[in-house]
């Protein structure tokens, strides 16, 4: 325990002499950062994460089903947020919640199209087929308690409305927090020069926004989207909470990016798709910062909100 705590201290003490030392480079890895926040993630997952909530909230739509449907279709962090919500209306439900995170996980499809172009379709289509796929087989060989569907009436209201909206502002907060400490981990990775001696595909693994600069197949680029990267997962982790284990979920993802590869390989073989060109510049100019910042503040606001009321 001892030696655990040295160890510890000595890369805090570490991580503050290369914040000092690259200033300039950890300010711009942030403030690029914020931007990529502001002017993709936030404009490509808030409304449709508030929606989705807001559907399973008011019992328009029910059933595990719908569950699946809504993950693959709205973004990484919509399988993770749902299944979170019901989670906190049914703990008996973690179990279930656990096995479903599994393959409730795919990029949405405006996303992809945004980081490889015209593969995009090709690469959420792979994705969405290693997803479902890997939900038969597990229902047809893994353990699973049967679960009723809970009886409840349609709420819509204003109350679950705004549940929903504020729902999906904390959610994307700490989606932008911990896209905000995974860049400067890697600028200070960067700095050190440990990315130096990787390849271009350690950026990727590591930010799945990086796949925008490479040039490669597209059973690769399924692959490493179907990751999501470590960035994600981690996001996914933020959002779960202490709610239920992550661990099937993190093995469960090589598997699927190797599933999800090899449908890319045969969709695009079969359609005679050509390896296109993914390098090109990322959209995150510097845009407005201010504007940004104050985007993430009240969010940030909304986060430490609902952190008081639990421990009220």
């Amino acid at each position: 325990m001892y030696i655990k705590r040295i160890v510890v201290v000595s890369l805090c003490a570490g991580l503050a002499v290369v914040l000092v030392a690259d200033t300039a480079g950890v300010f711009a890895a942030v403030s690029q950062t914020v931007t990529l926040c502001l002017n993709t993630i936030i404009p490509s997952l808030f409304a449709f994460l508030a929606l989705s909530t807001f559907v399973i909230s008011s019992g328009l739509v029910r059933g595990e089903a719908a569950i699946v449907l809504l993950s693959l279709v709205g973004g990484y962090p919509v399988g993770a947020k749902l299944l979170a919500d019901r989670v906190d209306t049914d703990s008996a439900y973690a179990k279930r919640a656990e096995r479903m995170l599994m393959y409730c996980y795919c990029g949405s499809p405006a996303f992809l199209l945004t980081l490889v172009g015209k593969l995009g379709l090709y690469v959420w289509l792979s994705n969405v087929a290693a997803c479902l796929i890997f939900a038969v087989f597990t229902r047809l060989f893994g353990k699973h308690e049967r679960v009723r569907e809970p009886v409840k009436a349609v709420r819509v209201s204003g109350d679950v409305l705004i549940s929903s909206v504020t729902g999906a502002g904390i959610a994307l907060c700490r989606i932008c927090l911990m896209m905000l400490a995974f860049a400067v981990v890697l600028r200070v990775l960067e700095f050190v020069g440990l990315m130096l001696i990787l390849p271009d595909y350690a950026y990727a693994v590591a930010e799945i926004t990086h796949v925008i600069h490479l040039n490669a197949h597209p059973a690769v680029l399924a692959a490493l989207t179907s990751l999501g990267g470590l960035c994600v997962m981690l996001q996914t982790s933020a959002i779960v909470g202490g709610r239920f284990k992550r661990g099937l979920f993190l093995l469960a993802r090589l598997p699927i990016a190797a599933l999800s590869a090899g449908i890319a390989h045969l969709l695009t073989h079969s359609l005679a798709v050509q390896t296109l060109t993914t390098n090109r510049a990322v959209s995150i100019s510097a845009g407005n910062n201010t504007a940004a910042s104050l985007c993430l503040l009240v969010m940030t606001i909304l986060l430490i909100a609902e952190r008081r009321r639990s421990f009220e």
